[in-house]
């Protein structure tokens, strides 16, 4: 049987077999609750978008290629002024079906980076939540191929509720998604790159080196933290590969029996470890944990190696993140993969190792860290749209160039004027937060790309001046300072109106009381 994953390859599209909204929050809830929640960690909160979540069942395939179901949850954030990238989060290790987020709705994953505009897909993973054969635990092929098909559930969402998404695509996950993060990227360049792309990927903490280090830890005289872990891995595997017959010729008496029955998805882990020797290789019969540590081609140990995923090379950009201190997942399954990578030539392999407190204790430092990293990639799409004749426009993110024949190739030529207290100005480049007078000789739209710009202060003279806002809408109302002369801002559609919200990518006139600065914050 060892052997079989290595051809294992989806044949399913992810559509959605089921979609169900679950419920909306509210940035200010969103803030509310991280707040409360997470009162001891400093989580930035720059949350800007209601989100709905909706739970979905989708179609995929299972450890031996049948097609089935699993199930999962996708944060939609409302209200987008262009396409949002796509963020894949893959959980920790869960053996009760139901303690998943299909279950259980919003969760700080589905909150934070639902909020921050991402659209969120969390995978269940096949055999917990809707699912229930016998979770996959550290089998590479399926744990890749449920999330792979969740992607693709979310776009089928996406389509269906008219909401755009972006080509970027990135993927994280702690501990066991960290694991499932990093065969869901080495998946997706091995099988998929003309269908999906990674923009990168963080996986945090993962037992990417099962068949040495995983390996090594197991098969020692000492306690383990979780030594529910080893059964979990060969029930798994028996699962996939056909290990036994029966629990009864690899284990003592009496796992054989104690054992099987809670890993039926409606027990937890600590009901395993409960009843777990504290050294979890004494479950093993003696001739079997013999034959296992003396014969390198075990078909324990054959599986273990196959689901190594560390041995290839990524092309997208990939973080590594672990703390040091971790008792759980040794730190070496990052170290060996960091070092596998550049020895064979990946050139954007970062690693980041620190000493960061226990395996529990590091996940949300590391999953912070990633999360920031994934920033300085971020490029955000708005759709802007122009009327034949005259438009009052301003830039609604920072691209990368300002030129006016790039953004707006439909313009009338040299059609781009500024205004300044000595009239108006022709100008071919445009600067966030001014607003610009442009002539279009027909009506349409236009696609831009940059920075998302979340606070402006604009210097401001006293009268009449030509701004523009940020990259999100602002109602007039919290625009505070004592400049702005009350009832003095105006926005132009063929005629002149009194705006309530500052729209991105329109200019408007503003009256001031005086020279000075004004600041639009999505924080107002």
């Amino acid at each position: 049987m060892i052997g079989l994953l290595t051809n294992l390859r989806s044949q399913a599209i992810g559509d959605i077999h089921i979609a169900e909204y679950m419920d909306t929050m509210t940035a200010e809830e969103i803030i509310s609750d991280l707040e409360s929640d997470f009162s001891d960690i400093e989580i930035p909160l720059d949350i800007i978008y209601d989100v709905s979540l909706y739970r979905v069942e989708y179609h995929t395939v299972d450890s031996h290629n049948e097609p089935t179901i699993a199930s999962g949850v996708i944060a939609l954030p409302l209200d987008q002024s262009g396409p949002l990238p796509f963020f894949s989060f893959q959980h920790g290790t869960i053996l009760r079906r139901t303690s998943v987020a299909s279950f259980n709705g919003f969760d700080v994953i589905s909150m934070w980076l639902g909020g921050r505009g991402y659209i969120t897909v969390i995978p269940d993973f096949l055999g917990l939540g809707v699912s229930e054969m016998l979770h996959p635990y550290m089998v590479s092929i399926p744990s890749a191929t449920a999330v792979v098909d969740m992607i693709r559930a979310g776009r089928h969402l996406c389509d269906s509720l008219n909401v755009s998404f972006s080509e970027q695509l990135f993927l994280t996950g702690y501990s066991e998604g960290g694991y499932v993060t990093m065969a869901a990227h080495k998946y997706i360049e091995e099988e998929l790159t003309e269908e999906i792309q990674v923009t990168a990927s963080a996986p945090c903490a993962g037992p990417y080196d099962l068949s040495t280090v995983m390996y090594d830890l197991m098969m020692t005289s000492e306690p383990y933290g979780s030594p529910y872990y080893l059964p979990y891995t060969v029930f798994a595997y028996d699962d996939v590969y056909g290990l036994f017959s029966s629990p009864s010729e690899y284990f003592i008496y009496p796992y054989d029996t104690l054992l099987p029955p809670l890993f039926d998805g409606n027990h937890s882990g600590n009901e395993v470890n409960n009843v777990m020797p504290a050294i979890p290789m004494e479950i093993f019969l003696p001739e079997v944990l013999e034959e296992i540590i003396s014969n390198p081609d075990h078909p324990l140990r054959q599986a273990l190696q196959e689901n190594d995923v560390y041995p290839w090379v990524p092309h997208a950009p990939v973080t590594l993140l672990h703390s040091i201190d971790d008792e759980l997942v040794p730190v070496e399954n990052t170290l060996n993969t960091y070092d596998h990578f550049i020895e064979h030539g990946a050139e954007n392999v970062e690693i980041y190792v620190e000493n960061l407190g226990s395996h529990g204790e590091a996940a949300g430092i590391l999953l912070l860290i990633a999360a920031a990293w994934f920033d300085e990639f971020l490029i955000a799409s708005l759709d802007m749209t122009f009327n034949y004749g005259w438009n009052m426009i301003g830039l609604p993110l920072i691209p990368e160039t300002n030129s006016v024949e790039v953004l707006f190739p439909e313009s009338a030529e040299n059609s781009l004027f500024s205004y300044s207290e000595d009239g108006y100005v022709e100008q071919t480049e445009l600067i966030p937060g001014t607003g610009y007078w442009l002539r279009f000789n027909s009506e349409g739209s236009v696609l831009l790309s940059g920075e998302l710009t979340e606070e402006l202060t604009l210097t401001v003279n006293e009268g009449w001046n030509l701004i523009s806002g940020i990259s999100f809408s602002v109602e007039v109302t919290e625009i505070e300072s004592e400049l702005l002369v009350e009832g003095s801002i105006f926005g132009y559609s063929g005629e002149y109106y009194e705006p309530q919200i500052l729209e991105p990518g329109h200019a408007y006139w503003l009256r001031s009381s005086g020279d000075g600065e004004i600041t639009i914050s999505v924080d107002q």
